[in-house]
């Protein structure tokens, strides 16, 4: 599981995808459980399966820690926590390879056989272009705000488009928000990728431009750009 860019203190998901993610997952509490006296926090002394209970109470503190944001080691499932409920993302075997989307338990989104493939059309109810195997991957989530990215074009071309979902809009708007292009797009810092604000959230990137993305001819030469997305307004605007 990957973390956030812009952590909300919560990251990773209820169901982990072997006990070995989980265990990793869980360390933060294991210390904290291994460095508590089986005392309570007045230092007086808790008799019985006091001590144990106590431990319990850490253990199930920190793994409703990492129950907001995740997804699975091959990124065929993905969920986020959302004001609207919880989002998922489903694409293996068990939907036939084709992306289901959910929210709240409701299907949102099935994909259909089809020799064209996912069309996007500005809502989360025309589905989520990704050519690569799985689901979108989580970049981060913030106030009922998801950024994702995903391959909007065959892995070959490199190009790795992002994209952000409005979960506090009944409509769950999508807005592309840049195009990178690998590896150059892949070596930007984490913390460098996402500049949030009361407003609007603004993203690094190296590749192409809202109006000229990249796989054509007369693609523009791919570069550092940065994209500004308006909370308010709804639209991406380019500023670099």
């Amino acid at each position: 599981m990957r973390r956030a860019t812009e952590p909300r203190g919560t990251y990773g998901g209820t169901r982990c995808a072997s006990p070995a993610l989980r265990a990793t997952l869980l360390q933060p509490c294991c210390a904290i459980r291994s460095a508590v006296h089986p005392h309570n926090l007045e230092g007086k002394e808790m008799p019985g399966k006091a001590p144990l209970i106590a431990y319990a109470c850490f253990a199930l503190s920190c793994t409703r820690a990492v129950a907001e944001t995740g997804q699975d080691d091959l990124n065929t499932h993905i969920w986020v926590d959302t004001p609207q409920g919880r989002f998922e993302c489903t694409r293996n075997e068990t939907t036939n390879s084709l992306e289901v989307l959910t929210l709240d338990g409701h299907v949102v989104y099935q994909e259909k056989p089809s020799p064209t493939g996912i069309e996007e059309s500005g809502t989360l109810a025309s589905g989520i272009i990704q050519y690569n195997v799985g689901c979108p991957w989580i970049v981060a989530d913030r106030q009922g705000f998801l950024v994702l990215s995903r391959d909007d074009a065959p892995p070959a071309y490199g190009l790795r488009g992002y994209l952000i979902i409005d979960f506090n809009r009944a409509d769950l708007p999508i807005v592309v928000l840049g195009e990178g292009f690998r590896p150059e797009d892949d070596a930007i810092p984490e913390k460098r990728r996402l500049s949030w604000s009361a407003s609007g959230v603004k993203l690094r990137y190296f590749g192409y431009t809202l109006a000229a993305p990249g796989g054509s001819r007369n693609s523009p030469k791919p570069r550092a750009r940065e994209v500004y997305y308006d909370f308010k307004r709804g639209v991406a605007e380019q500023r670099k």
